[in-house]
């Protein structure tokens, strides 16, 4: 018999609901959320929880709601801006032990996380005397988030360097996996400068949208028959979103790229 790595919640006069949280609480609001989401006519097969899973405005925060001739703009938008990216180590599938309780204790030990206490004192979540290498890491930054700071002063007194290489004080997470060829990614650090120059780009570009916003203004644009904005690189999440709404909406846009400054994204009342 197939073990599965998940839990079925099986909903009444609705779609099942698949949840990978074995030994993690989920709280009773959560699986309400999760039950009502599941009962949807359009909704594909199942409805997905993953570890992360809690209750959310509009959705539940780390579901996956698939549909079938229907766009959720609340179940798209809720927690999509919070952002992803992976990043590939120098360690195989076979470098790593059996049991991962360790590298996870490691983990745990060298990367601050988590709120502790009031905003006046520092959190857990941050470095209190950043090591050397986060320092030195923020030397290479330093100098164009002074010209972020003169256009956007409120910025200043930001947690800049004692979050740089850590997870936060929010919903944020750190995950080892495998890709299809077995290699292991991701440390932190370096997920954590990344993260730094792309906003740094962003501030500097003049866009009004960064790279996790563009897709969720798309659906608004498109059910108002107008509008623009400008952007950074265009994703293919957004192209691809910009096909889906094609389909479903009809209304088509028109995207202009430029070697220097920001993109440009409208709605093509022509096409209408």
């Amino acid at each position: 018999m197939t073990q599965t790595t998940y839990a079925v919640l099986n909903v009444e006069g609705g779609r099942p609901v698949k949840m990978w949280t074995r030994g993690v609480p989920v709280e009773d609001m959560a699986r309400a959320q999760l039950t009502k989401a599941a009962k949807m006519p359009f909704v594909f097969k199942h409805v997905a929880a993953m570890p992360d899973v809690h209750v959310g405005i509009g959705a539940t925060v780390g579901s996956v709601i698939p549909t079938k001739g229907a766009v959720i703009p609340a179940a798209v938008g809720v927690d999509i801006g919070c952002g992803m990216m992976a990043a590939r180590t120098t360690l195989m599938a076979h470098d790593l032990p059996d049991n991962l309780e360790g590298i996870r204790s490691a983990i745990e030990a060298a990367v601050p996380h988590g709120r502790s206490v009031g905003r006046s004192k520092r959190d857990s979540g941050s470095w209190g005397d950043p090591p050397r290498a986060i320092v030195d890491a923020w030397a290479t930054l330093a100098e164009r988030f002074g010209h972020i700071v003169a256009k956007h002063p409120r910025l200043k007194n930001t947690n800049n360097l004692t979050h740089l290489g850590t997870l936060g004080t929010g919903n944020h997470f750190i995950e080892l996996c495998l890709d299809t060829e077995a290699r292991v990614g991701v440390p932190a650090e370096r997920l954590a400068k990344t993260a730094a120059k792309r906003m740094a780009g962003y501030l500097v570009s003049g866009a009004f949208a960064g790279p996790y916003l563009q897709d969720q203004l798309l659906l608004p644009m498109a059910l108002a028959r107008g509008g623009a904005f400008t952007t950074v690189k265009i994703s293919e999440h957004t192209r691809t979103a910009a096909s889906l709404i094609e389909r479903f909406v009809g209304t088509s846009f028109k995207i202009l790229e430029r070697d220097e400054g920001a993109n440009i994204v409208e709605v093509d009342v022509s096409a209408g």
